[in-house]
């Protein structure tokens, strides 16, 4: 056994160069050891239990390889007990993994319920504002439409008191100011087609105020003449009596 032991060891110790060559895989390394070694020569063979010849550097390689398996067999065989639990805090890890990743997903989709929730309570508040600024706009047409008809009234009476003057004037106000900005509406459209009718009112009422006028003015003439001859005729036969 002892010399088993010595021949092992002084094979190892001859042969140390080329064991970094080969688990390197430096092929032309290890075949220059091999070739100043000459191990290739039957000299340094031996048989082997089938009775061939095993070159030395063979044996070298075969035997670093066995104890590189043993020595690997030996690692795992130590380590077995921390493989395990190392495998145990993998299991472990990757339990706590899809845990943690169902939370999230749940996260996620509760994330996305209230997303949708708020942005329809959002889409709601921004469908109220539009309708109020709808109701908004609407009530300030409507206090200009209503302006304009009170407007159109006070012309009315102007015309009906024979202010012509203030009632054109007013006429000239109600369409620039009033009904021309909200011409866009059927009942403004109707109110300045009745601009050109009111216009012709005041101008044939103007007319027949003037003609009456005149008729009175030339008809108190007549009146006023005929008392003045009568007055003169009295006063001659006064100045006929006094003779």
């Amino acid at each position: 056994g002892g010399g088993n032991i010595f021949r092992i060891n002084l094979c190892k110790k001859k042969n140390k160069n080329i064991i970094p060559f080969a688990e390197t895989s430096q092929v032309v390394p290890a075949l220059n050891v091999i070739f100043d070694q000459k191990w290739f020569s039957r000299n340094n063979s031996k048989k082997d239990s089938e009775g061939s010849y095993q070159m030395s550097y063979q044996s070298v390689l075969r035997q670093h390889s066995e104890d590189k398996a043993s020595e690997i067999k030996q690692i795992c065989n130590d380590n077995y007990g921390n493989f395990i639990d190392a495998v145990d805090q993998i299991l472990q890890v990757e339990n706590k993994v899809h845990l943690l990743r169902d939370n999230i997903n749940e996260l996620n989709d509760n994330v996305q319920a209230q997303g949708l929730e708020l942005r329809k309570e959002m889409q709601q508040v921004i469908e109220l504002k539009t309708t109020q600024y709808k109701i908004d706009f609407v009530m300030k047409e409507l206090r200009k439409i209503i302006n304009a008809l009170d407007l159109l009234n006070t012309i009315q009476l102007l015309i009906s008191n024979r202010k012509y003057v203030n009632a054109l004037k007013a006429l000239n106000i109600l369409h620039s100011n009033h009904l021309l900005p909200l011409k866009q509406y059927k009942i403004s459209q109707e109110m300045i087609y009745l601009i050109p009718e009111l216009t012709k009112k005041i101008k044939t009422n103007v007319l027949s105020h003037f003609k009456n006028w005149i008729y009175e003015s030339n008809k108190e003439s007549v009146t006023l003449g005929t008392i003045a001859m009568e007055q003169n005729r009295l006063y001659l036969l006064s100045l006929e009596n006094n003779m």
